[in-house]
């Protein structure tokens, strides 16, 4: 009882929520081409992945986030983008930050195939982005709610189908993963999805908590590097990033129940992944 309680609370403040930060009436055009799609994480194991798949074009690609920085984006041409990374949005990020978003946005407004780009819309508030990509040739652009949603299973379930929010986002496989199930997918596959980012954090003698963040592009260049809180400008404290891991995880449990309740399965393909929600199976 106390419990269900709980749930109901949590659901109230999530309504709340909804109302002050969603927009209503969201649709998402049905793009699926084929009935199966894969997810390209940007984890260490991705590029390996893909050069053991010989039949790649018989699926829908998503990339995510940093994905077009490297070779294979033009490579694989994939069909949907989406982009959640907090600083990517920022009006006034560090200058690194700043110069790595424009070289993403570059290569991004180079695409010469038709391409879906999945955006939260609190990005709408920014300029900087809109000349390259609201008027591009190939590029249509899809705005979603990343509203976190909390509570009740079923309360939970009408919301995500209504696209008014999604479990919390604190990865961008959460949005991804939201998206083709909204295109009722028959099967979805993760690659590249290692979050294998317990094997490397550690804390500085100076109780700096540093984290090495691999991805598939930069695996052999990466450098242990606090984790930011973006929205506080500081950095983040050790039960900060873990409890950020804990939410992060604990989203994919609620994104498989919600899968199997709309027909989609999602298999984790990815090799010596972290994540234990999904069922594994390694694609050929």
């Amino acid at each position: 009882m106390y419990i269900t309680f709980i749930l109901f609370l949590q659901s109230c403040i999530t309504i709340l929520k909804i109302c002050v930060l969603s927009k209503f009436f969201v649709r998402f055009p049905k793009t699926a081409k084929h009935p199966h799609a894969i997810i390209l994480g940007n984890g260490p194991s991705l590029e390996q992945s893909i050069r053991s798949l010989s039949h790649i074009g018989n699926y829908d690609l998503f990339a995510v986030n940093y994905f077009a920085q490297s070779e294979l984006f033009q490579q694989l041409k994939p069909q949907s983008y989406v982009i959640l990374a907090p600083e990517i949005w920022q009006e006034n990020p560090m200058e690194s930050v700043v110069n790595n978003r424009n070289d993403l946005f570059a290569k991004i407004a180079k695409v010469d195939w038709d391409m879906y780009f999945y955006i939260p819309f609190f990005a709408k508030k920014s300029s900087f982005w809109k000349p390259l990509f609201c008027n591009h040739q190939h590029i249509k652009i899809i705005y979603f709610n990343p509203t976190p949603i909390e509570g009740l299973r079923w309360v939970n379930h009408i919301l995500y189908k209504k696209n008014l929010g999604m479990p919390r986002p604190h990865n961008v496989l959460t949005p991804c993963l939201m998206f083709t199930i909204a295109q009722k997918y028959e099967n979805v596959y993760l690659l590249g999805a290692d979050h294998s980012w317990l094997q490397h954090i550690w804390v500085s003698p100076h109780n700096e908590v540093l984290l090495t963040q691999k991805h598939f592009y930069d695996a052999a260049t990466a450098k242990p590097l606090p984790m930011q809180n973006y929205k506080e400008n500081k950095t983040r404290a050790l039960h900060e990033v873990l409890h950020k891991f804990m939410l992060a995880f604990g989203s994919y449990f609620s994104i498989k129940t919600y899968a199997q309740s709309q027909g989609v399965r999602i298999i984790n393909a990815t090799p010596d992944s972290y994540i234990d929600a999904f069922e594994r199976e390694l694609l050929q």
